[in-house]
């Protein structure tokens, strides 16, 4: 039965809890378009979710470490109880964590079996599709769990670009490109829960993926200008097959009580290959021909153990821990013959860090927070098996975190400060150099440094308004940069590099009222930065403002019907050395089920009126970029789910090592 209300959000510590379970929410099919409605966290035209002026957030479900991200696709709408958004994670979470959601699920009592049958078909100028069975069986102490899913998904994507690079002369590129993507994917995973008795438990989950094929097929068309005149035009074509071997992930947990102290211990194996080859023949109008071939291989191991012991004492909840992760990392890049050499890279990092949280409840309403995490980070960069002292680095830092929160009447209120860092993805780290065109290179850069960000952060909540502040200052901010090839200037090499510094301002308000059958939802998000970088030999302002808008729309309706019509708008602005131009997208989705709800049909249609582009210019030292780009949004699926007793049995292990993961 559809008899559901609009989604409660409450101020918690560190962010704000969404209540799923008995709303519209229930009903818009998986976890992952679930978050997507929440306020303030978007879904990307690439699927990928971000939390607005916070990045990409590690996920939890039942405080259980996301590595999958096919896993949201897995977890059913009705299944999820409640969300936390965590915008100011504590001390226990990796200092280079900008956001946390936590997914919490209705919790299985019954024994038995549970089966879950999805299929998904859709159109977006190709045909896409998803299959999912998932499993499980409860039995007095045992839980087991198993899932199997295949995707089919195509990317199309049409873009142009305006480059214009002062150096020796102006030189200007103006081109075209059509991308074509096609990618199957593989996945499933095994996990067993068992209690030893209430207060102690052990358990398990293993998980394999794999790309039996991922393929891209790029055509540019590329006319060059010297001082206006012209120059050359070249008809590139880009083949790439991103051949990735099995991904396997090992994790375990034990969580006990023992007195008043709780105990638990997460342990986590990672082992991947990736073997991407590619292929490029450029034809020049009036000078030779280019054609090569390249192959890359990437062996990623990753250890890591987290430990955690938590006790009331007094008023309030102290809780300290250790946390460990070693990653190693191996690159082989064969470079492009004739033009680029080949790299042979390997990273070892080692992570060590302790913390400690204390939290205390003064009143009923009012609540302190003070957290210190500790990390000591060993940093080795090899180049041809022969370590580099410049590149390799030891850090040693100290992460405090502080939080207040209390009620004045019905409007609760709180602030928070916390320092973080951004760690640098280590593909941005490997010094191989790729081949664009004759003008264009793209390259890693070892030597660079993370990002420490200080944060806080104001918030205050009346019934079904919300509001958010904050203020945050970065040093060494990780920028995408343009520079010129030593010795032949009129080369530009794309890389990312530190900016010593900017500052950012965030707001962001809620509002969520209930009219009978219409549930609207408004929300709005803001960013204004301060900021001066180098643009032709002068001081380029980048001062200014940017802004997202949400106006969702859902209608309960008779007979178990609920209609939804969501709109999003992002206005033009500044972003780091990035002005943007405004985009939007009108979703709609139409639900029905029967069988009190074992069988359901999900309707749904994105951006109708394909408006979702990515217009930006970039500004570097001697460097103008500007980007318009589209891609199959504009689409339309049919999705059909049978439940056969319908009850939520999940694995119980909370994660280690999540940021190592994130960045490899």
């Amino acid at each position: 039965m559809v008899k559901s209300s609009l989604p409660k959000e409450k101020t918690i510590t560190g962010g704000k809890s969404t209540r799923i379970v008995g709303t519209t929410l229930t009903k818009v099919g998986t976890a992952k378009q679930v978050i997507g409605h929440l306020s303030g966290v978007y879904l990307k035209k690439d699927g990928c979710i971000e939390v607005a002026g916070k990045g990409t957030p590690i996920i939890y479900v039942n405080d259980k470490l996301l590595r999958d991200p096919q896993e949201l696709e897995r977890l059913k709408s009705e299944d999820v109880q409640k969300i936390e958004v965590l915008t100011s994670p504590g001390a226990k979470y990796d200092a280079n964590t900008s956001s946390v959601i936590r997914i919490f699920t209705l919790k299985n009592k019954e024994d038995g079996w549970t089966l879950d049958v999805m299929s998904k078909d859709g159109y977006a100028e190709r045909t896409d599709m998803s299959q999912q069975i998932n499993w499980g069986y409860k039995h007095n102490k045992l839980e087991t769990m198993a899932s199997i899913r295949y995707d089919l998904v195509h990317k199309l994507s049409d873009s142009s670009y305006d480059i214009a690079t002062h150096v020796d002369s102006l030189w200007q590129q103006q081109a075209t490109t059509h991308d074509y993507g096609k990618n199957h994917t593989l996945s499933g995973n095994l996990a067993f829960n068992y209690n030893f008795s209430l207060s102690t438990s052990i358990g398990a989950q293993y998980d394999i993926s794999l790309q039996p094929t991922a393929k891209t097929h790029s055509h540019n068309l590329t006319e060059v200008f010297a001082n206006q005149e012209y120059y050359d035009s070249w008809n590139t074509s880009e083949d790439v097959d991103s051949h990735r071997q099995q991904t396997h992930t090992l994790n375990a947990f034990l969580n006990s009580t023992l007195g008043k102290w709780t105990f638990s211990l997460n342990g986590c194996f990672l082992s991947s290959t990736n073997k991407p080859q590619s292929s490029i023949s450029e034809q020049s109008e009036r000078y030779q021909d280019y054609t090569a071939a390249t192959h890359e291989r990437t062996n990623n191991r990753l250890w890591a153990f987290k430990y955690l012991m938590s006790r009331n004492i007094g008023m309030g909840e102290l809780s300290l821990g250790a946390e460990y992760t070693s990653t190693r990392r191996h690159t082989t890049f064969s470079g492009y013959a004739g033009v680029l050499e080949g790299t042979n890279d390997k990273i070892h990092d080692y992570n060590l860090a302790g913390f400690a949280d204390w939290q205390m409840k003064l009143s009923e309403h009012t609540k302190w927070g003070i957290g210190l995490r500790y990390e000591h980070v060993i940093y080795d960069f090899f180049e041809d098996q022969i370590k580099s002292d410049l590149e390799s680095k030891v850090y040693n830092n100290i992460f405090p975190t502080l939080s207040f929160s209390s009620a004045i009447g019905q409007v609760n209120y709180g602030f928070d400060y916390h320092v973080r860092t951004i760690r640098p993805a280590y593909e941005m780290l490997k010094s191989a150099v790729n081949y664009g065109n004759r003008l264009t290179y793209m390259s890693g850069t070892p030597s660079l440094q993370p990002t420490y960000i200080h944060e806080l952060g104001v918030n205050a909540a009346y019934k079904v308004l919300n509001i958010q502040m904050g203020f945050n200052h970065y040093k060494d901010d990780i920028f995408f940069n343009i520079e010129q090839l030593a010795g032949n200037e009129k080369v530009s090499v794309n890389k990312f590099t530190n900016h010593p510094s900017r500052n950012e301002m965030t707001a962001a308000i809620s509002y969520a009222p209930t009219f009978g059958f219409w549930h609207p939802m408004l929300a709005a998000n803001m960013n204004y930065q301060w900021l001066e970088v180098e643009h032709l030999g002068e001081a380029k302002n980048m001062d200014g403002i940017s802004a997202i808008l949400q106006w969702e729309n859902s209608f309960r309706l008779p007979s178990q019907w609920l209609i939804r019509l969501d709109g999003l708008f992002m206005s033009a602005g500044k972003r780091q050395n990035m002005s943007t131009k405004s985009s939007g997208a009108v979703n709609m989705s139409i639900y029905k089920e029967w069988m009190n709800g074992k069988l359901s049909c999900l309707l749904e249609a994105t951006d109708l009126f394909h408006i979702q582009k990515e217009v930006f210019t970039l500004y570097f030292s001697k460097t103008k970029e500007y980007s318009s780009s589209s891609s199959n949004t504009c689409g339309v699926s049919l999705t059909l789910r049978y439940s056969l007793n319908g009850k939520s049995t999940k694995y119980k292990g909370t994660g280690a090592g999540e940021e190592e993961l994130r960045r490899l």
